[in-house]
């Protein structure tokens, strides 16, 4: 049987497809993986996932946060590139930030971590998960890494899954 190996969309009504019509080529026959719980009509391997506007409005919401996201970053004064805002490229961005008076502007670095969930094996990996997350660089670098600054884009099952036919729920 096929493996879907894309997420499949609901339409406009909200309405999920009952099979998956993903076609490898123009010519190929589709996929056809039963896409949803006969029953009750619900997707069986849901993609979940924390809409980005929302984390950025709790974090905007804790306590304080807002000061510090719209303090200036402090710049190595001695040459030495302790930061990502040492480097002359976010330094010139900086300039920007401060020539516009309305709004705050955020700058997020994009990371991706695969690992293996189990430990390594000595026979080789025999599972993976990666991590796709978003840092907000505007934060001192000591809080920029904690769990609650960090925003958690998806979870992805790799090539070598044992769970690879379930959801991460």
């Amino acid at each position: 049987m096929p493996q879907v190996s894309q997420a499949v969309p609901a339409n406009q009504s909200g309405v999920y497809p009952s099979f998956c019509i993903y076609q490898w080529f123009a010519n190929s026959q589709s996929c056809s993986t039963p896409l949803l719980d006969i029953r009750t009509k619900q997707p069986l391997k849901p993609h979940l996932y924390h809409r980005f506007q929302d984390w950025l409005r709790g974090l905007l919401s804790t306590p304080g946060m807002y000061t510090k996201l719209a303090k200036p970053p402090s710049v190595s004064v001695d040459g030495i590139l302790r930061d990502l805002w040492d480097g002359s490229e976010l330094q010139d961005l900086d300039h920007l930030f401060h020539a516009a008076q309305d709004g705050l502007w955020l700058v997020f670095s994009l990371g991706v971590d695969w690992y293996n969930p189990f430990g390594n094996k000595i026979a080789g990996l025999v599972a993976s998960l990666g991590v796709v997350a978003l840092v907000c660089m505007n934060l001192p670098p000591s809080e920029r890494y904690r769990p609650e600054n960090m925003y958690l884009v998806t979870i992805l099952l790799g090539p070598r899954s044992r769970h690879r036919n379930s959801s991460i729920t």
